[in-house]
Protein backbone atom coordinates (compact mmCIF):
# COMPACT_ATOMS: atom_id res chain seq x y z
CA UNK A 1 0.00 0.00 0.00
CA UNK A 2 1.53 3.30 -1.01
CA UNK A 3 1.41 6.55 0.95
CA UNK A 4 -1.45 8.13 -1.03
CA UNK A 5 -3.65 5.03 -0.58
CA UNK A 6 -2.96 5.02 3.14
CA UNK A 7 -3.80 8.73 3.40
CA UNK A 8 -7.07 8.21 1.50
CA UNK A 9 -7.99 5.27 3.75
CA UNK A 10 -7.31 7.28 6.92
CA UNK A 11 -9.34 10.25 5.67
CA UNK A 12 -12.26 8.00 4.68
CA UNK A 13 -12.20 6.29 8.07
CA UNK A 14 -12.17 9.65 9.89
CA UNK A 15 -15.17 10.92 7.91
CA UNK A 16 -17.09 7.70 8.54
CA UNK A 17 -16.40 7.84 12.28
CA UNK A 18 -17.48 11.49 12.47
CA UNK A 19 -20.87 10.55 11.03
CA UNK A 20 -21.62 7.86 13.61
CA UNK A 21 -24.69 8.84 15.64
CA UNK A 22 -24.33 9.49 19.36
CA UNK A 23 -27.30 8.56 21.53
CA UNK A 24 -28.05 11.75 23.48
CA UNK A 25 -30.87 12.81 25.75
CA UNK A 26 -32.87 15.57 24.10
CA UNK A 27 -34.35 16.65 27.43
CA UNK A 28 -34.23 15.69 31.09
CA UNK A 29 -37.08 15.10 33.48
CA UNK A 30 -36.55 16.48 36.96
CA UNK A 31 -39.14 14.29 38.61
CA UNK A 32 -37.89 12.15 41.47
CA UNK A 33 -37.84 8.44 40.79
CA UNK A 34 -37.97 5.87 43.57
CA UNK A 35 -34.51 4.36 43.97
CA UNK A 36 -36.05 0.90 44.35
CA UNK A 37 -36.94 0.75 40.65
CA UNK A 38 -33.46 1.74 39.44
CA UNK A 39 -31.09 -1.11 38.53
CA UNK A 40 -28.22 0.85 36.98
CA UNK A 41 -27.07 4.26 35.76
CA UNK A 42 -24.45 5.78 33.51
CA UNK A 43 -23.42 9.28 32.46
CA UNK A 44 -24.55 10.60 29.13
CA UNK A 45 -21.86 10.49 26.44
CA UNK A 46 -19.53 13.42 26.04
CA UNK A 47 -20.43 15.51 23.03
CA UNK A 48 -24.12 15.70 23.92
CA UNK A 49 -25.71 19.09 24.51
CA UNK A 50 -27.13 18.25 27.96
CA UNK A 51 -25.27 17.16 31.08
CA UNK A 52 -27.42 14.21 32.14
CA UNK A 53 -27.38 10.91 33.94
CA UNK A 54 -29.22 8.00 32.38
CA UNK A 55 -31.04 5.78 34.85
CA UNK A 56 -31.91 2.23 33.83
CA UNK A 57 -34.96 0.76 35.55
CA UNK A 58 -35.41 -2.89 36.47
CA UNK A 59 -37.72 -3.13 33.45
CA UNK A 60 -34.90 -1.88 31.19
CA UNK A 61 -36.42 1.56 30.57
CA UNK A 62 -33.93 4.42 30.29
CA UNK A 63 -34.68 7.77 31.86
CA UNK A 64 -32.74 10.99 31.30
CA UNK A 65 -32.39 12.95 34.52
CA UNK A 66 -30.36 16.03 35.52
CA UNK A 67 -26.86 15.08 36.58
CA UNK A 68 -26.47 17.60 39.41
CA UNK A 69 -29.71 17.10 41.38
CA UNK A 70 -29.37 15.75 44.93
CA UNK A 71 -32.02 13.05 44.44
CA UNK A 72 -30.06 11.72 41.44
CA UNK A 73 -26.91 11.53 43.56
CA UNK A 74 -28.90 9.63 46.22
CA UNK A 75 -30.17 7.12 43.64
CA UNK A 76 -26.64 6.60 42.31
CA UNK A 77 -25.31 5.98 45.85
CA UNK A 78 -28.10 3.46 46.44
CA UNK A 79 -27.27 1.55 43.24
CA UNK A 80 -23.55 1.59 44.05
CA UNK A 81 -24.23 0.29 47.58
CA UNK A 82 -26.45 -2.47 46.20
CA UNK A 83 -23.82 -3.55 43.67
CA UNK A 84 -21.09 -3.49 46.32
CA UNK A 85 -23.11 -5.70 48.68
CA UNK A 86 -23.90 -8.13 45.89
CA UNK A 87 -20.23 -8.37 44.97
CA UNK A 88 -19.17 -8.84 48.60
CA UNK A 89 -21.66 -11.70 48.97
CA UNK A 90 -20.75 -13.43 45.72
CA UNK A 91 -24.09 -12.41 44.17
CA UNK A 92 -25.80 -15.08 46.31
CA UNK A 93 -28.11 -12.68 48.13
CA UNK A 94 -31.65 -12.75 46.67
CA UNK A 95 -31.62 -8.99 46.05
CA UNK A 96 -28.85 -9.41 43.48
CA UNK A 97 -31.15 -11.36 41.20
CA UNK A 98 -33.37 -8.28 41.05
CA UNK A 99 -30.76 -6.16 39.32
CA UNK A 100 -32.13 -5.66 35.85
CA UNK A 101 -35.41 -7.56 36.36
CA UNK A 102 -38.82 -6.36 37.56
CA UNK A 103 -39.21 -6.10 41.32
CA UNK A 104 -41.19 -8.99 42.76
CA UNK A 105 -43.42 -8.31 45.72
CA UNK A 106 -42.08 -11.19 47.81
CA UNK A 107 -38.60 -9.62 47.65
CA UNK A 108 -39.84 -6.17 48.62
CA UNK A 109 -39.19 -6.64 52.34
CA UNK A 110 -35.58 -7.59 51.58
CA UNK A 111 -35.17 -4.36 49.65
CA UNK A 112 -36.50 -2.46 52.65
CA UNK A 113 -34.04 -4.28 54.92
CA UNK A 114 -31.11 -3.21 52.75
CA UNK A 115 -32.33 0.38 52.55
CA UNK A 116 -32.50 0.76 56.31
CA UNK A 117 -28.76 1.39 56.85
Amino acid sequence: MNCSSLTYFCMSFSVAMAQMPVDCCLSVKNQTIDKIVVADYYPQAKGCALDATILVTRRKKTLCVPHDEQWVQDVKKHVDRLKRRCKENGYKVPICSLLGVPVKLFHFWKLQQWNSD
